[in-house]
């Protein structure tokens, strides 16, 4: 049986690679989600900030340049990725650095960007489409429409395995809990 859905949510090009690449599983936002699962749609105004590089970790910039831009043409943009939203967690300001390599942004810069009373964490499960798609989308400033189609998500293939997964989650536990950890805690 298929699944089809045409919602999206829209997102830096840069983060949405992250996701699908393995390299996070985490969006820090400050608000939580309205929606159980999405399109990702990449967009890109953050991109043409000249500090824009300033908000991640050194580590990643060479990743941050490839992937700033997403593949357009006119109006449509590549779609690669499906997410399901697992767990959406309410941050203490104060405890932000808990869950910082979560994310390859950097606490500074989450904190600047979200409200520091609000900051929510999305746990996203993410799943990479059969082939990409270049799409059109409603207008919308969080979350829009694919325009004229929709998208089997029945079946997709997770980019992270379930081992990879559920150590994330314990990673996320145990930070909520207090203690300190890090990408090599587990």
């Amino acid at each position: 049986m298929s699944r089809y859905i045409n919602n999206c949510m829209n997102e830096w090009n840069v983060l949405i690679e992250a996701l699908g690449q393995g390299k996070q599983s985490v969006l820090f936002k400050k608000y939580k989600s309205k929606q159980d699962n999405f399109l990702l749609y990449p967009t890109i105004t953050y991109a043409n900030k000249k500090d824009t590089l300033n908000g991640f970790k050194q580590k990643h910039e060479e990743f941050v340049k490839d992937n700033l831009y997403p593949t357009r043409e006119d109006k449509k943009y590549e779609v690669k990725y499906y997410a399901e939203v697992k767990d959406i967690i309410n941050i203490p300001f104060i405890k932000l650095i808990n869950y910082n390599y979560l994310s390859i942004v950097t606490t500074r810069f989450i904190a600047q960007e979200l409200s520091q009373n609000n900051i929510y964490l999305w746990l996203l499960r993410v799943y990479k489409l059969d082939q990409p798609l270049m799409l059109e989308r409603s207008p919308g400033k969080l979350y829009s429409h694919i325009k004229d189609c929709k998208i089997d998500v029945e079946n997709l293939e997770p980019v992270l395995s379930d081992k990879e997964f559920e150590r994330i989650e314990r990673l996320i536990r145990l930070a909520k809990s207090g203690e300190m950890v890090n990408e090599y805690t587990l």
